[in-house]
């Protein structure tokens, strides 16, 4: 699989910059470290907070290496405006035959490119990936109070499969999320 077969590139209007949104290299392991260290800051959304992430570039790079040579399994694609990434969707397919028809996912984008499609070009693009490996399911995680996250997951077609009880404990308080899938058509 290519991944240049994988890319999109789209301006968020017709006087602005074009967005790339692309699987990530290895040569960009600072940069996306970089970008989730901010995320982790920006937004109580993300899986981690900001003092637990202790990835350090040596590791993205070798993760992202070998991403790179196999995108069968999980990947990370990322948005850049010129030289700067501004966000990011990941996915990790089952790793057994009973799950291996589907894959988690996870988003993030930068709080100053919210609102500008970036999302829903992330997630054409995990779309596109997933069906070129028949997969049949994507799912995610969202808290029940991220109103923007939902009505994006939504507009994609994902559908509220449950509700997740005390699912994340974020500043002193338990939050609930909601399970949200979308099965894919075949192809």
């Amino acid at each position: 699989m290519a991944q240049d077969s994988l890319s999109i590139h789209y301006k968020l209007s017709p006087s602005q910059e074009t967005i790339s949104i692309r699987p990530v290299r290895a040569s960009d392991a600072e940069a996306c470290l970089a970008l989730m260290r901010q995320l982790d800051q920006e937004t109580t959304f993300m899986l981690l907070e900001p003092e637990e992430r202790k990835n350090n570039p040596d590791e993205l790079l070798k993760h992202f290496a070998h991403q790179q040579e196999d995108m069968t399994s999980d990947i990370l694609f990322v948005a850049e405006h010129g030289e700067r990434l501004i966000g990011c969707l990941g996915a990790e397919r089952g790793r057994v035959r009973r799950t291996a028809h589907s894959a988690h996912i996870f988003i993030g984008i930068l709080q100053a490119y919210t609102g500008k499609g970036i999302g829903t070009q992330l997630f054409l693009a995990v779309e596109n990936w997933a069906r070129s490996l028949h997969l049949h399911r994507l799912a995610l995680d969202v808290h029940t109070h991220n109103k923007a996250g939902i009505a994006l997951y939504t507009r994609r077609g994902f559908v509220i499969e449950g509700t997740l009880k005390d699912a994340y404990y974020v500043r002193g308080q338990f939050v609930d999320a909601y399970t949200m899938a979308k099965i894919l058509a075949d192809t």
